[in-house]
């Protein structure tokens, strides 16, 4: 409850002061009384639904993965996958 209150008050704040930058001076008295109206509304809504971000798998981003084919040769998997061919000095005879 408390965090509702929390996000209610930081939405109703924000509507607010875009209406008292921008809005209190406009001469349109009708638009600016369902504006003060929707926004009350939309303050009361908008904490109520839950937005998620999906994320990427942290350990694509960080880590390469290594393949091997034989001794002298392996693969560095980026994590766009594209393969880059690296050599090892024991292969080079």
């Amino acid at each position: 409850m408390i965090l509702y209150l929390l996000k209610f008050t930081l939405c109703s704040a924000t509507l607010l002061l875009f209406y008292k930058l921008v809005l209190e001076r406009e001469k349109l008295l009708r638009f600016n009384r369902f504006y003060l109206l929707g926004s009350l509304v939309l303050a009361l809504v908008l904490p109520l639904i839950s937005f998620e971000i999906p994320s990427e798998q942290a350990s694509l981003l960080i880590t390469p993965n290594y393949l091997s084919v034989d001794e002298s040769t392996s693969f560095v998997v980026n994590s766009v996958y594209n393969a880059s061919k690296t050599t090892t000095s024991e292969g080079m005879a």
